[in-house]
């Protein structure tokens, strides 16, 4: 049986999908006035960005079920009226359990705030840490952008994406930015004319030879696209 893991992807019905941050046994989790541990413990920020109201209301009719399964708990009872989720306040209010209960420190048994405690199905993605991990030294690289192939099945690069960049931003690391996103993958050295300005392929150009400087693969290949419809572009090196 595979035991799930630090990196193993999880969803809720709701699409409230997530991966495991961290795993604790259960003398270092926090726990309820009641003595009930929680197995999953979610971010609350999670649910503005994805919206996931259902995920709240599950969690919320099933924990009215689970203090009265006879009242609510059966397959039978699909009436609108009954299941009209402002008339489950009741019974929070008749059994005396809060909905949001207070958290315990399990060392210090110190009061560490409230939380939404309540009862969810949850299902494992095959988004699995062992199948995702990956690495790559060298390889091949596409012809046109420079950068390295795409896809782990073509032994490709792993990609530095948006919030990856950003995240690297954050911490102000400028030269492994400069390193990933510059050097080793989009610099290249091109010769351009003293003269007209226009990038040579030779080393002489209007009777005069050539300078060479280095650019971005990227400004490369868009100035090879203006090229080809009609708008040329020179350089004025300062």
């Amino acid at each position: 049986m595979y035991k799930p893991q630090q990196g193993d992807k999880f969803a809720s019905r709701y699409a409230q999908k997530g991966v495991i941050g961290s795993i604790l046994p259960e003398d270092e989790l926090p726990r309820t006035e009641y003595g009930i541990i929680p197995d999953i413990i979610v971010n609350p920020h999670a649910f503005p960005s994805r919206m996931t109201v259902g995920h709240l209301i599950e969690m919320y009719v099933s924990k009215c079920m689970v203090i009265d399964p006879q009242k609510f708990g059966t397959f039978f009872d699909a009436s609108i009226e009954s299941n009209d989720i402002k008339n489950f306040r009741s019974t929070f209010i008749e059994s005396g359990i809060p909905i949001m209960e207070n958290m315990i420190d399990p060392k210090t048994g110190i009061n560490i705030g409230s939380a939404f405690v309540g009862v969810c199905y949850y299902t494992a993605l095959q988004h699995q840490v062992e199948e995702k991990m990956f690495y790559r030294i060298t390889g091949s690289v596409n012809s046109i952008s420079k950068q390295p192939t795409e896809g782990k099945a073509n032994n490709g690069g792993l990609r530095i994406g948006e919030m990856e960049r950003d995240a690297l931003i954050a911490h102000g690391a400028n030269a492994i930015l400069k390193d990933m996103f510059r050097n080793n993958t989009d610099v290249m050295e091109i010769k351009y004319c003293n003269i007209c300005h226009s990038i040579s392929i030779s080393e002489t150009c209007c009777n005069s030879t050539t300078k060479s400087l280095t650019i971005s693969n990227s400004f490369n290949i868009m100035n090879s696209y203006l090229d080809s419809i009609g708008i040329h572009t020179t350089i004025n090196e300062k």
